[in-house]
This record gives structure tokens, sequence and C-alpha cells, in this order.
């Protein structure tokens, strides 16, 4: 079975709804307490801790507008693939930014504005644990299952490190003994220095999340001020609303 194809009205919907859920993400970022907010819901489970920091603010903004506690998350097929299946009758009312290939078309206005690394991204459909149920005629993947017994503080440490390497910056630890954590951005020598005696604890955790999400903050206000706002009245942004 094919796509469901959407009208322009509800194409512009789906633009609309995405506008508002990118921009209450990068309220939260930008929030003091960002870091720690996405620490903390990164640390319930594996899958969490493999969000980046803005579909994780995304994520927390969509649950408490629901009324949902999220405890861990996993697409429709995701969720299959550890024996689970999406209660009949729910609605998909948590979303996430994933990225997605150019066409030639997309690529040319973006080279046009200079943009070459730009990239499109689009939302699709998870669901928190809550949603589901077992299955019995569903056999979990053991590769599945092994992902779900991951360490996430090891994973979310792994996320940081890949979204400072996005920001042109490089993550170095400093063990400390006196039990005292730091994180200090150095936008001159493009570094985050983490001082720490646990590089993984929920305390070091938080402090470089919340300075890659200054980071993040600054350098997306940078960029806006820099560049012209661009029409995108004509590309095609909408969304996977299949179980994915």
């Amino acid at each position: 079975m094919g796509r469901k194809q959407y009208t322009d009205e509800e194409k512009a919907e789906f633009r609309a709804r995405d506008q508002a859920l990118a921009e209450a993400a990068d309220a939260a970022l930008a929030a003091p307490d960002a870091g720690e907010r996405a620490t903390a819901l990164a640390l319930r489970s594996p899958k969490l801790a493999a969000y980046s920091p803005r579909n994780l603010m995304m994520l927390a903004h969509q649950a408490e507008e629901a009324g949902i506690e999220l405890t861990d998350i996993d697409t429709g097929r995701g969720w299959k693939e550890r024996g689970r299946t999406i209660r009949k009758g729910t609605r998909a009312v948590l979303r996430i930014v994933y990225p997605i290939q150019q066409t030639k078309a997309h690529k040319a206005d973006a080279d046009a504005d200079g943009d070459e690394g730009s990239t499109l991204f689009r939302t699709k459909a998870v669901f928190e644990l809550s949603q589901t149920e077992e299955q019995a005629d569903l056999v979990p993947d053991p590769d599945a299952a092994t992902d779900a017994e991951a360490d996430p503080s090891a994973i979310w440490r792994e996320r940081l490190d890949r979204e400072a390497g996005k920001l042109g910056l490089s993550v170095v630890d400093n063990a400390t003994s006196d039990g005292t954590v730091s994180a200090e951005l150095d936008t001159e020598a493009g570094a985050v220095t983490v001082a720490a005696d646990d590089p993984r604890s929920p305390a070091a955790l938080s402090a470089l999340a919340q300075r890659l999400a200054e980071a993040r903050t600054s350098v997306k206000a940078d960029r806006t001020q820099a560049r012209p706002a661009r029409d995108r009245s004509g590309i095609d942004e909408g969304t996977v609303l299949e179980f994915d």
C-alpha cells in the first residue's frame, strides 16, 4: 500500500505544527536548566539517550501537553522488534525529527543559497511504553533486547560528543578528586572541558549538555541574523504518519 497523499492544506497544517514544535524545543534548549532536563530524560532509557537534546526537548513538550510520562520511546516498528505492539486506538501524539535525503531540486535550492551543508528534516511518530502492550505472537529481536539493556549514561555521553562535533567542538575530560563538577566552553579553543571525577555521572553529563545547548543557541542566533528568510512554500515538509 502506497503512502497516503495529503492535500496542500494538510501539508500546511503539518508545517505549522512542526514549526511550533521546533520553536518550543529551541526555547527549551535556551533555558538555563536545559542540560539538566535533557540529561534527566535521556538517562531513563537507552532509546531516549540516543536522541538529540533537541528531540528530547521536543518529546518533553509534547508529553507534557498530552499528559504522558516518558519512560521509554520507540517507533512502531521498534516496539514490534521488542515484542510489543501499539495499543488499538492510540493516537500518535509524540513526534521526533529525523533527516531525509535531499532531492536534486532541494540541493540546487540549498546550493543557490550558499548552504551546501543544509539538511532537510521531517517528523515521524514515536510511542511511549505505556502506549504499547505485549503481543504473544511477536518474537523479540535479540539485538533489540541487547540494546534495551545498554547503559544510558554511556549512550548519552556518546550522543553529546557527536553534538559537540556538529558544533565544531571537542570534549575534553579533566579528572578531579574533590567531588566538584563543572563544564567550561572555550569558543576560541573549540572545546568544552568537563571537570569531574566521573564524566558519565548525571551532574557531569548535565553540565556538558548545558554548555552544548548554550553553544547551539548562540550558533542558531548568529545564523538567523546572518541569513535572509528563505521561501520554502514549495517544499514538501510533510510528516511520516505510518507506524514506521
